[in-house]
């Protein structure tokens, strides 16, 4: 794909010229590229990609739609640095939530112990649910992590005597309620 710099016969242009290259607009840049031309028909999980991406954008297109759901959009694409809220839109509908990292470094089983949980996407993530067990398997406690500046934090409720061996559950949950379970042994 090539870029063009500086030229007022093709800046803003996008469409098709003749059958063989296709201009677009990426980030008020104009971008031109050869048609790709298939010799095969799509297959069945082409279709299917194609079917679940259409359903994302008219579902993105619906969300924006509504001005508190696109000022949430408008500030996952800034922490994101997505190129706009429709971009930002079109990733949370098409992804599902994932846990980036969790932080157990000041948690020795005792009570008031912090264990911080970092979702893969900012703003993504609307709350995790965190449940620990004992080495034995025994559950020792559970509860929501509180949301400070987009991280998860857990404030331990009951002593664990035993840290080595626990287990420690994530259930996370995006605002489209999906939903992730993930597991990590201490």
């Amino acid at each position: 794909m090539g870029k063009i710099v500086n030229n007022p016969v093709t800046t803003g242009f996008s469409g098709t010229l003749g059958k063989d290259l296709i201009f677009r607009q990426v980030n008020s840049e104009t971008t031109y590229a050869q048609r790709n031309r298939s010799p095969r028909p799509a297959t069945v999980r082409m279709l299917a990609v194609r079917e679940k991406f259409t359903e994302a954008t008219i579902g993105a297109k619906g969300a924006l739609a509504d001005p508190a759901t696109k000022d949430h959009y408008e500030k996952m694409a800034v922490l994101q640095k997505a190129p706009s809220a429709y971009s930002a839109a079109l990733k949370d509908i098409l992804s599902e939530p994932e846990i980036g990292g969790i932080y157990t470094g000041v948690y020795f089983g005792e009570i008031g112990n912090n264990i911080t949980i970092i979702p893969e996407l900012l703003g993504k993530v609307t709350g995790i649910e965190v449940a620990i067990y004992s080495a034995d398997g025994t559950l020792l406690e559970s509860g929501p992590a509180t949301e400070v500046n987009y991280a998860f934090m857990y404030k331990a409720q009951a002593v664990n005597p035993q840290v080595a061996g626990s287990k420690i559950v994530l259930t996370a949950k995006d605002r489209l309620r999906k939903t992730l379970v993930r597991e990590f042994v201490l």
